[in-house]
């Protein structure tokens, strides 16, 4: 029981968190929106917070149901222009086939690293298939970066220790080792924009 309620109040934690921040950059929230958001999240079950993260129609429904006014409804932001945006700065203009490409991933409910690894045959550029990641795979799991060698186990062990430090600050009981090991790697989740360059090559690559 002890370990169950670390295990479940860390994954929680983690993906309450996580979802937050894909809603927030998905659609265009204002900061009374977002409290009203916030609030809805906390009160999320693991499995309607782990949809949420996986599947964009999921996402929607949130949007939906918090805010079931059309006219003042957040707007889902443009990622096609924000895309070609990032690329213009960068004096690239997408081709067709690009355009294609990032229409397939857009118009997806769910992006695998396989469906990135099919369009990222349209690009050359290393640059280019990193923010492809970014963009169309906003998540990884610590157990997927460990499947991947990016971190080690020990990295997974000591980060997880420190997610639940976090998570239970000033509780009065104490947090052993075993209910750490008890935790389930894949149900911490980190956002793919703040890993290295090199890690997302690999993350792309699988």
């Amino acid at each position: 029981m002890y370990s169950e309620l670390v295990r479940v109040g860390v994954a929680i934690e983690s993906k309450r968190t996580t979802l937050v921040g894909l809603l927030v950059r998905e659609f265009d929230i204002n900061p009374a929106q977002k409290k009203i958001l916030n609030k809805d999240i906390e009160s999320l079950s693991l499995s309607d917070l782990t949809k949420g993260l996986n599947y964009r129609t999921s996402r929607q429904a949130i949007i939906d149901r918090l805010f079931p006014n059309k006219e003042k409804q957040p707007k889902e932001q443009d990622f096609q222009k924000q895309f070609e945006a990032v690329f213009e700065r960068e004096g690239v203009n997408l081709t067709e086939e690009q355009k294609q490409g990032v229409m397939r991933l857009l118009a997806s409910d769910r992006v695998s690293e396989q469906d990135i690894e099919g369009v990222s045959e349209y690009f050359k550029g290393k640059e280019e298939k990193q923010l492809l990641v970014k963009y169309f795979l906003p998540t990884t799991t610590l157990q997927r970066l460990q499947d991947l060698d990016i971190i080690s186990e020990a990295a997974v062990h000591k980060y997880i220790r420190e997610c639940v430090k976090k998570q239970f600050t000033g509780k009065t009981f104490s947090i052993d080792e075993e209910a750490i090991r008890d935790i389930d790697p894949n149900d911490i989740i980190l956002p793919t924009k703040l890993l290295p360059e090199t890690d997302l090559d690999k993350l792309l690559k699988g």
